[in-house]
């Protein structure tokens, strides 16, 4: 049975991890962009699309929209720039051409395992100097509090659709966009 925390303990526990998970933040990003040019400038809102696009499937605009609490054109315009900058693909299923679907290019792809890479050696470098017992609380206590935010409807992201494609299934063969906006 856990110990009721009082508000005010409460509330200086919460600024003290805001406060070293920012630090943190900081040090992954400096480290992170230090000496590499990126090669492709994304905003956050950008990032944030980009993170709820599964790996090997689709994100429907609707459920995308939705997920980032934008209207759909707002959503259609952040899709728009990821096309442009070539890091997804718009694409309509056979079966609905209504509905619109997003996937990640085979290089976002690529680019995503690579800075998730860089992120477990970035981790990696922190963690080092701390003792094995010290590595696997830390690794403990981050598990916990991710598994909290979702006890608790925290989640991020939250579900969104995914057009529920099965892809064995060769009647749902996507056909993607390529049409290109011609520029006055």
């Amino acid at each position: 049975m856990r110990a009721t925390i009082h508000s005010d303990e409460l509330s200086r526990l919460a600024a003290q991890v805001v406060s070293t998970v920012e630090q943190i933040f900081d040090y992954m990003l400096g480290a992170h962009t230090a000496g590499l040019e990126r090669e492709v400038p994304l905003t956050i809102s950008e990032v944030r699309a980009l993170k709820l696009i599964p790996e090997s499937g689709h994100i429907a605009m609707r459920g995308l929209a939705g997920a980032l609490g934008v209207s759909m054109p707002t959503a259609t315009h952040i899709a728009d720039r990821l096309v442009k900058k070539g890091i997804a693909l718009r694409c309509r299923p056979e079966y609905d051409r209504r509905l619109v679907l997003m996937e990640l290019t085979e290089e976002a792809r690529a680019h995503r395992r690579g800075f998730f890479q860089r992120r477990v050696e970035l981790i990696g470098r922190i963690l080092q100097p701390l003792s094995p017992a010290a590595r696997k609380n830390v690794a403990r206590v981050m598990s916990e509090i991710a598994q909290a935010t979702i006890t608790h409807d925290l989640a991020w992201p939250p579900p969104a659709e995914t057009g529920d494609l099965n892809p064995d299934d060769a009647e749902r063969r996507m056909l993607c966009i390529t049409k290109k906006r011609k520029r006055n």
